[in-house]
């Protein structure tokens, strides 16, 4: 797949992520998917562990969206930093703990890291600044 069609292809997921609308996303998945949120060095491996964290993140924030700031495609693979923004109005599971809703919107920089291969998702690495998640929900000291 050349460069420009996976560009495209993570931009068609980002708008269907951005539109709640899980299935089209994940209809551009490979069955064998596996997914790494690296400040937490946890996996989720296959359709439906990946759909277990797109649910999660829509549950304690329904209006999450994800704005691109910047992408480097290749033949690959994509690489995006982007902007997350949502308020927090549902349940936050943790890999060591449950936050309630608090109410506060988080706003956030990350990058992911895609690995393509046959026209679909292979690899994603998520990298992301959780004490600064933390912090704007109001639950670890800013100190």
């Amino acid at each position: 797949m050349a460069a420009p069609d996976n560009a495209a292809l993570v931009g068609l997921m980002y708008d269907a992520f951005n539109n709640n609308n899980l299935d089209a996303f994940l209809a551009y998945i490979s069955a064998d998917v596996e997914l790494v949120l690296m400040p937490f060095d946890l996996h989720f491996h296959g359709l439906e562990g990946f759909r277990e964290f797109l649910q999660g993140v829509k549950i304690a924030f329904p209006d999450c969206t994800a704005k691109l700031v910047n992408q480097i495609s290749h033949e690959t693979g994509v690489v995006n930093e982007f902007i997350v923004r949502g308020t927090h109005t549902g349940p936050l599971v943790g890999p060591h703990r449950q936050f309630p809703a608090t109410g506060r919107v988080i706003t956030f920089g990350a990058c992911d890291v895609w690995e393509v291969t046959n026209g679909r998702l292979a690899k994603l690495r998520s990298y992301f600044d959780r004490l600064t998640i933390l912090r704007q929900l109001g639950v670890t000291p800013s100190t």
